[in-house]
């Protein structure tokens, strides 16, 4: 390989390195953030859901199962209660999808919101100025986005059961006790409707995509390489080269001639010996 074809070699090696950490230095982002965006969007997807079946029950279940609640309560009738029920059935099938209405003084204990929820509710009851807050939450396999939207007190009739308990429903004390969800004051935030989406499977699924891309991408590459560095007319251009492989076959050839016998060579002076020869006969002949 002449210097020329070496260097050639090189430059073509480091635009082919340049053009693959480029493609895959500007379509890694492209992914995560598509991965992203993805899980924004299904947590916005699962807190419409949860609302509505809020909506539902307020609307359609609550009215018809009130009267019996002076017999026996029915935490159905509870909106919060309908929609976290019905999601959590939801994550037994997809596991990290969760849907929980938080709360600081809630009436049943498993809704009592954990340290890092009371931090957001706090946040909301110190003046958050967006009506949702969203980020990212916990590390590893549990890496989730987080939608939270406060739970407001807006009507004074969810004051019946929450503001003092001889205002409650005998049913619901006998079910949960006088001591817990009590004490709520009208436009007061008393906790958060909390989304959690997990990040791991749209992640890994970006993570797949970018290794079959930039798998591709080499392959692709170094059947390009092979090809303009072995092609059979490749060194067509070098035409000094060629032509100095030209002259050496040339020598070559005049050495071969030079290693021929004398009775096979046929150059100027073996011309001249002949015709000497022709004259020298002729004479003889004349003179016998």
């Amino acid at each position: 390989m002449s210097e020329t074809r070496g260097l050639e070699f090189w430059i073509l090696a480091l635009f082919f390195a340049l053009s693959l950490l480029g493609a895959g230095a500007s379509y890694h982002p492209y992914l995560q953030d598509s991965a992203l965006s993805e899980v924004r969007h299904n947590s916005q997807m699962l807190m419409a859901t949860a609302i509505a079946i809020r909506d539902y029950t307020t609307e359609q279940i609550k009215p018809r199962l009130d009267p019996l609640n002076e017999q026996r309560f029915h935490p159905q009738t509870v909106p919060a209660f309908a929609a976290m029920d019905t999601l959590r059935r939801l994550q037994e099938r997809y596991p990290g999808y969760t849907y929980k209405e938080a709360v600081l003084n809630p009436t049943n204990p498993r809704d009592r919101a954990t340290a890092w929820e009371a931090t957001l509710i706090e946040r909301f009851r110190n003046g958050y100025p967006n009506p949702e807050m969203t980020g990212v939450h916990g590390e590893g396999l549990d890496r989730a986005v987080y939608v939270a939207r406060p739970i407001t007190i807006t009507q004074p009739g969810c004051l019946a059961c929450h503001s003092t308990p001889d205002r409650a429903p005998a049913t619901m004390i006998e079910v949960y006790g006088d001591q817990y969800g009590f004490g709520w004051e009208l436009n007061e935030t008393v906790g958060i409707q909390l989304v959690k989406v997990p990040m791991l499977y749209p992640l890994e699924k970006a993570r797949q995509t970018f290794r079959k891309f930039m798998l591709s991408l080499v392959t692709v590459f170094a059947v390009l390489f092979a090809g303009l560095t072995q092609h059979p007319f490749a060194d067509r251009h070098d035409e000094p080269g060629f032509l100095g492989q030209r002259d050496e076959v040339g020598r070559r050839d005049d050495a071969e001639l030079r290693m021929l016998p004398a009775q096979q060579r046929f150059g100027g002076n073996d011309l001249a010996a002949a015709h000497l020869d022709q004259g020298l006969e002729v004479q003889q002949q004349f003179g016998a």
